[in-house]
């Protein structure tokens, strides 16, 4: 990308779970690509594990110290799991506090923001909507840069530092510190407090098991065997909210619902994106049709139920072999399509025309590229029939 030029035609670089951890050590290093990624390939190629007393003292400090300032004083699993993750994966970067006092608002200080060398980093978690009862797929998107923390339903935004204060009818009434950055990494890749049926939309849970499961109870199935991470309700007591009568949310990772971060640009179209590059991170098995066409499904068919609820406009998607292929781009070719941003599909599966010889600011033809599919269709249905 940087080659061919594209690299500097991004604006944004939005990431769920593991994309959102990729992007805060991207973001955090004052290091040029090639260096970090040198750097990010020998320090992060084993297990994360802390390896000395100091460290866990360093970390326990951090987790205490920011629960002193959450609800009830209370820390959840993904408060230590984060303070680990930026431990170890700081290491080399920052020294042994300050990589774990480093928080999302400082990122905005960055000389490469105020350069535009490095895009803006948009990460995501979600709020399982509690105040709808029995319905599936219900959820409200929350997106952090380094300058707000925003919630997509209700249309309210609070400067990233404000992020864990208590809130009431839009004003803070304490002066609790910014959370570290940690914590928040924590909370951006808290899959594993996924529920049942979470992971059986997601990574798959045998059938047997969930009917198991709605045997013994409904609630059972969509119970947590790990809390989410707690913070005040920034949107307490305002009237945009669903959750205004709530003085706190449970937060969990943004792919719980859709593993992609295409909400945090098709829920702003202010942004004015042109073009989506979904990288689909996730291992693909591609002499197993059946496997990568429903691992494509798994963010594709959840972005579509996405637009339906919130009545956005997208293009057609055609999943017929979209998992097999390099990349898939999908665009409404309509009128009243020109603000909806067009989607590249790019799934994790083996290139093997890929060369290393090739120039691509010189070389590239757009017309030989061999696995690429345009996905223009003509102007999609509404939503209500998706």
């Amino acid at each position: 990308m940087i080659d061919a030029g594209l690299y500097d035609c991004g604006v944004y670089s939005a990431g769920v779970s593991g994309g959102a951890w990729f992007n805060s050590l991207w973001m955090a290093s004052p290091n040029p690509w090639k260096q970090w990624v040198a750097h990010y390939q020998s320090n992060l190629s084993g297990k994360v594990y802390l390896q000395s007393p100091s460290a866990w003292n360093q970390v326990a400090d951090t987790v205490l110290r920011t629960a002193a300032f959450k609800p009830d004083h209370s820390f959840a699993l993904p408060d230590l799991y984060g303070s680990i993750l930026a431990y170890e994966w700081f290491k080399g970067e920052f020294s042994e506090r300050d990589r774990l006092d480093l928080t999302c608002s400082e990122q905005s200080f960055s000389p490469a923001f105020k350069t535009a060398s490095k895009p803006l980093p948009i990460y995501n978690c979600v709020r399982p909507r509690q105040d709808l009862k029995d319905t599936i797929d219900k959820y409200e998107w929350i997106e952090f840069t380094p300058y707000e923390v925003a919630a997509h339903d209700s249309g309210l935004a609070i400067p990233t530092w404000a992020w864990g204060r208590e809130f009431e009818h839009g004003s803070s009434v304490d002066f609790a510190p910014e959370q570290p950055f940690a914590a928040l990494m924590g909370m951006f890749g808290s899959a594993f407090c996924a529920s049942f049926e979470e992971m059986q939309r997601t990574v798959g849970v045998p059938q047997f098991i969930m009917d198991a499961l709605r045997g013994i109870s409904s609630a059972v199935a969509k119970s947590r065997l790990v809390g989410m991470s707690r913070n005040y309700n920034f949107m307490s007591g305002m009237e945009s909210a669903q959750s205004a009568k709530q003085p706190v949310i449970d937060t969990v990772d943004a792919g719980v619902w859709v593993n992609c971060p295409i909400p945090a640009f098709y829920g702003r179209l202010e942004r004015g994106v042109d073009l989506i590059l979904a990288f689909d991170a996730r291992p693909t098995e591609e002499k197993d049709e059946k496997l990568a066409v429903n691992d494509s499904k798994d963010v594709l068919k959840a972005f579509l139920k996405y637009c339906e609820l919130h009545k956005l406009r997208c293009p057609a998607i055609d999943f017929v072999g979209v998992g097999a292929r390099y990349v898939t781009v999908f665009r409404d070719l309509s009128a009243e399509g020109s603000s909806v941003p067009a989607i590249a599909y790019i799934p994790l599966i083996k290139n093997d025309a890929y060369s290393t010889t090739v120039k691509p600011h010189t070389q590239f033809n757009f017309m030989s590229v061999d696995g690429v599919r345009s996905s223009a269709l003509p102007s999609p249905p509404p939503p209500s029939v998706f």
